[in-house]
């Protein structure tokens, strides 16, 4: 029933998770043993068709997904591509604005507006209060939560 106490039609192939944005839900549908994500909002109309292999709010209007060749990339709420699925990694970096990506041995960081700041190959990352910290065996840089390179 639901919260009306009216009898509600459920369908048991097809589960809703709510975001931390209370717009928008993932929308996971079971299909011949396979599972397709998509996204719904409060009203329960879908704006991202549940086609994608994985989802995962990111923030704002963006969500990381999962496309059918299995490579991650980003999508906005009306399904156009932010960044390109090309990645085998997509990743918020935690408590920043900054975007992780990974492909074979090649980490790309972006802003919260998808741009480019840095490359760099076999790139270990590490947060440091309000300092990332990005490094390998021959180089190391640092840049604040939003992406300023930081000299120390």
């Amino acid at each position: 029933y639901d919260k009306n106490g009216e009898e509600a039609q459920i369908d048991f192939n097809t589960s809703i998770n709510a975001t931390e944005n209370e717009d928008y839900f993932i929308k996971i549908v079971e299909k011949d043993e396979q599972y397709f994500y998509g996204v719904v909002d409060k009203e329960g109309n879908e704006l991202i068709k549940s086609s994608y292999g994985y989802i995962e709010y990111l923030y704002d209007d963006y969500f990381i997904a999962v496309d059918q060749s299995n490579k991650e990339g980003i999508i906005d709420v009306n399904n156009n591509i932010k960044l390109e699925f090309k990645y085998t990694l997509v990743q918020k970096i935690q408590n920043t604005n900054l975007i992780r990506t990974l492909n074979s041995s090649t980490t790309e960081i972006y802003s919260k507006d998808f741009k480019k700041i840095y490359t760099m190959k076999n790139a270990n990352i590490e947060t440091e209060g309000t300092t990332i910290k990005i490094y390998n065996e021959t180089e190391t840089k640092y840049f604040d939560t939003n992406g300023i390179e930081i000299n120390k």
